[in-house]
């Protein structure tokens, strides 16, 4: 079948749109997360029109598009913040119609490739983490995770980004034993680890766990050797950590700093969630006082509606809130029988389909346990990495299921199907660049803030 991107030629592009995503928010003026956005949404645009017109997509799924579209516009309408509500409805439009079209179809080619664009930008990072580390032991420089860990606004970012690539290279070295270079992957892997226990993120570990159990569901007994690479793998992470926290540092660093450190990784009093819990029970709160259509797609981030003006760090509840609970319960049921469907087309033929198959299982399932406690919805790096390993799924599961009929759809459909995506990638460059002035009047954005283009005013929505 072809496509508009083919082989290593798709891969090769997915790699320089990965690393202009990690390398061009250093060097550009906003901050971190305002210019993640703004790559972000012109690689899903790029990448969706590249390949939509390839795409044979069944009807099931284009009435499953046209239902979010249609009940999406509904909700933006009566939206308080029908501005914000249109951004967010179409950031997440723009993902799912991403996963259905980039590709149609994946081999274990395509596995290698993706899993060596996944560690060439975490080799990246790492080496700007370590160069940060070695610069901060030889100077007078704060030792804790912010000053070490480089290209994301937040620590948590990071352990998004670690949550969805970690699983999957992991996945993808258990079951490709003729992969070149393992130990070097294996070793990128390993400082992964290390970092992810220095920046002490919590909801990377009880993903990683979780990961474990989902692939042992869906692969059974095959599911052995990926359990055994991630617990080497933790194991001599945790010893590199160990070397990089507490050995090396009392060489250069007083007790109290060492200390400081560790308090800050693993260290953390992991029972202590009060903020959590207190952001979960105000989007319940969002949630009862709007059952039926929900209070607007990003409206838990807005001052006055929301007690604390933040996302709730939970996309259960998020859709709750936001989408309303008949349309939430509705689309997490269909998650649901779509993960019970994906166990059934792996296990109906187990010994052809699980080496496929696992790569994407444990890096889904580590991701949507770990969605409970972290904003994986709302953070752009994490978002498209969302979108790749998705599309990957939506392959195999297109693979699988060849007696479904599919066609390409129409060009007015195809048009329809791209506005949010064209609009999302408009807007949020016409904002960044502050062409339309400063419309906090009117919208809550605000164009120029401390004197750079501002997407995203201090983390929350004021709107008079």
């Amino acid at each position: 079948m072809k496509n508009g991107l083919q082989g290593g030629g798709r891969w090769i592009v997915v790699l320089l749109g990965l690393f202009l995503l990690s390398f061009l928010p250093l060097e550009m003026s906003s901050a971190f997360h305002d210019s993640q956005r703004l790559i972000s949404s012109w690689l899903f645009l790029l990448g969706i029109v590249a390949t939509i017109r390839f795409a044979r997509i069944s009807r099931q799924a284009l009435w499953l598009l046209a239902g979010i579209y249609l009940y999406g516009m509904v909700v933006v309408v009566v939206s308080p913040i029908p501005m914000w509500s249109l951004l967010e409805f179409s950031l997440l439009f723009t993902v799912v119609l991403f996963a259905l079209v980039f590709m149609p179809a994946v081999t274990g080619q395509d596995m290698r490739w993706l899993l060596l664009c996944f560690v060439f930008i975490q080799a990246f990072y790492l080496v700007r983490n370590l160069t940060n580390y070695v610069f901060v032991m030889v100077s007078e420089a704060d030792f804790d995770a912010f000053a070490l860990v480089d290209g994301f606004s937040n620590v948590r970012f990071y352990g998004q980004f670690l949550l969805w690539t970690v699983p999957f290279v992991l996945g993808v070295l258990a079951v490709d034993k003729a992969l070149s270079y393992r130990w070097l992957i294996g070793l990128v892997v390993i400082f992964a680890w290390a970092f992810a226990f220095l920046t002490g993120t919590r909801a990377f570990f009880l993903g990683m766990l979780f990961s474990m159990i989902g692939v042992i569901w869906v692969v059974g007994r095959y599911g052995k050797s990926y359990l055994q690479y991630c617990v080497v793998t933790a194991a001599l992470g945790f010893g590199v950590y160990y070397a990089m926290a507490m050995l090396i540092p009392d060489w250069f660093r007083q007790p109290a700093e060492v200390q400081a450190l560790l308090s800050q990784s693993v260290g953390r009093d992991i029972t202590t969630s009060y903020d959590r819990i207190a952001l979960w029970q105000d989007a319940w709160r969002v949630a009862w006082e709007h059952p039926l259509l929900g209070g607007g797609p990003m409206v838990t981030a807005v001052e006055g509606v929301s007690q604390f003006a933040a996302h709730p760090h939970n996309y259960v509840l998020q859709l709750l809130a936001e989408w309303g609970i008949p349309f939430s319960l509705g689309l997490l049921l269909l998650g649901a029988w779509g993960v019970w469907r994906w166990r059934q087309q792996v296990r109906c033929q187990l010994e052809a389909r699980w080496e496929m198959a696992l790569p994407v299982t444990a890096s889904a399932s580590a991701v949507a346990v770990a969605g409970l406690v972290d904003g994986f919805l709302v953070m752009p790096v994490s978002l498209v990495y969302m979108g790749l390993v998705l599309a990957v799924g939506v392959a195999q599961w297109r693979m699988w299921t060849v007696d479904t009929p599919r066609e390409v759809p129409s060009y007015t459909l195809l048009l329809v199907a791209l506005l949010p995506t064209v609009w999302l990638a408009g807007f949020v460059m016409i904002d960044w660049l502050g062409i339309g002035g400063d419309s906090y009047a009117l919208t809550g954005f605000q164009t120029v803030d401390l004197g750079f283009p501002r997407f995203w005013i201090d983390g929350n929505i004021r709107v008079p």
